[in-house]
């Protein structure tokens, strides 16, 4: 995936999920991404970047499994 600047200009960076082998993927629930970036970026997009790439991970990638027992808040 291209990340690329607000007017879609220019490319910044890009995120890509890397194939870990047939045993890693069917074996493991790990995944493996890269997070390609200048070296001349600054730091925060740089970070924007990673915080992204743990983003989509978390949203499309992860599986959750609901508890019978309700969520309870430590209000």
């Amino acid at each position: 995936m291209e990340v690329k600047t607000p007017d879609g200009s220019n490319v910044i960076g890009s995120i890509s999920k890397r194939f870990g082998g047939w045993a890693k993927e069917l074996l493991l629930d790990a995944d493996t991404f890269g997070v390609r970036f200048p070296i001349d970026l600054d730091v925060k997009m740089k970070a924007i970047l990673v915080g992204a790439c743990f983003l989509l991970d978390f949203m499309f990638f992860e599986t959750f499994e609901c508890p019978d027992v309700p969520f309870v808040s430590g209000i």
